[in-house]
């Protein structure tokens, strides 16, 4: 087995996605393949559809006992990919529930990838105009965190206030 691995988005830039380590021998074709899909601007329909088959072939190459971690990192990585996606090419805020809700079931790693899936989704009912959407994700993951959150986070609580006024 090669040595432990970190997957990620971009590694030079702060990335939306959560850095997971992943150790089985497949990890280099999965962080190219998850690389293209995070530059991918096709349609939001084709994309998601190749998150989703590039799940399926994770879980056929790596869903073993041995490896159900490394396969729940990855997991995780494509569900926040889904959220990112969606926010990037502007879905419905419908979807991005939907979306986000898949993201919450897979569960975080840490309370800053809780906060970060919660700031896409509400990033995704802020534009879409559908604060009623939200019920209260990113103050509660904010809540939970228990250290200051990242700035950007407070700006963007501030402003679904004021749009529910």
């Amino acid at each position: 087995m090669s040595g432990a691995r970190q997957l990620a988005g971009n590694d030079e830039q702060r990335s939306p996605l959560p850095v997971i380590t992943i150790s089985n021998d497949q990890d280099d074709w999965i962080r190219t393949e998850i690389h293209k899909l995070t530059l991918d601007r096709r349609d939001l329909a084709e994309v998601l559809s190749d998150i989703d088959a590039l799940e399926s072939q994770v879980a056929a190459s790596i869903g073993t006992e041995e490896h159900a971690t490394d396969l729940l990192d990855v997991r995780r990585i494509l569900a926040r990919l889904r959220l990112v996606k969606a926010v990037e090419l502007k879905a419905e805020p419908q979807l991005g529930k939907a979306l986000f809700g898949q993201t919450v079931a897979l569960g975080f790693p840490t309370g800053e990838d809780r906060v970060a899936a919660a700031a896409l989704f509400s990033r995704l009912c802020l534009a879409g105009a559908r604060v009623d959407l939200l019920n209260g994700e990113l103050e509660e993951a904010i809540a939970r965190l228990g250290a200051a959150p990242d700035p950007s986070y407070v700006s963007l609580v501030e402003k679904i206030s004021e749009f529910r006024r």
